[in-house]
């Protein structure tokens, strides 16, 4: 996500800085149904199929979806996992 910070004086804009922002996620950001891009739309959802626990004890029944033709990029993660994912992706919240 690009960014600008701008100072208005007197009715006048002036750019003084521009730069990106970078997405750190982190487990407790990870909703099911939230929405992120990642060179294209994704979903992230809860596979009730999945009755796994991770090494703490964290369910195991996170996926990550396409919403451009519903393909399955990941599935079986924990909210960790899918958080380290989307760090990896460069993923950002839409």
């Amino acid at each position: 996500m690009k960014l600008q910070i701008i100072k208005i004086y007197k009715g006048k804009e002036t750019v003084i800085a521009t730069g990106t922002m970078k997405y750190i996620w982190e487990k407790f950001d990870i909703k099911v149904g939230l929405q992120v891009e990642a060179g294209e739309k994704l979903i992230i959802v809860y596979d009730a199929r999945i009755d796994e626990r991770g090494d703490a004890g964290e369910p195991k029944n996170r996926g990550i979806v396409s919403l451009r033709d519903g393909s399955i990029y990941e599935s079986g993660m924990t909210n960790q996992e899918v958080a380290t994912w989307l760090n990896a992706a460069g993923a950002r919240p839409i």
